[in-house]
């Protein structure tokens, strides 16, 4: 089986987010984000990890 290289976190409750996203930097995968959940994950980067921010266009 192919190791999770990149995990895609988008929740509307934050709670315990940043202590998920942390352990999976931990473990080497890439964290991709979008909308508030990636403000967030701006934040973490001042932390010592960092994420991908994806855009999310609505029609």
């Amino acid at each position: 089986m192919k190791p999770i290289q990149r995990a895609l976190i988008s929740v509307s409750d934050k709670t315990g987010v940043l202590e998920f996203a942390r352990e999976l930097h931990n473990f080497g995968i890439e964290i991709l984000s979008t909308g508030g959940t990636a403000e967030l994950c701006v934040k973490v980067e001042f932390r010592g990890f960092r994420c991908r921010i994806i855009p999310v266009f609505l029609r």
